[in-house]
């Protein structure tokens, strides 16, 4: 699958960067299939996150993106 206009990927399931203990020399994981598929920013986790943690986290960088230079309220 190739995603030609995709810009960014915000995967907030838990520990979507860790890799399968099998290859864990490798970077085999759902972010990297995200990266693979040319998305140009993939956001992922190396742990797992709380719910409110992860809407806290992309609020602000939806925010950031959104409304350059101004402050997150």
């Amino acid at each position: 699958m190739i995603v030609s206009s995709a810009e960014v990927a915000y995967l907030s399931a838990c520990s979507t960067s860790e890799p399968a203990l099998d290859v864990a020399d490798e970077a085999l994981h759902i972010t990297a299939a995200f990266q693979r598929a040319d998305y140009q920013h993939v956001i992922g986790t190396l742990w797992p996150l709380h719910d409110g943690t992860a809407a806290f986290t992309f609020e602000a960088l939806a925010f950031t993106e959104w409304n350059p230079g101004k402050s997150n309220p």
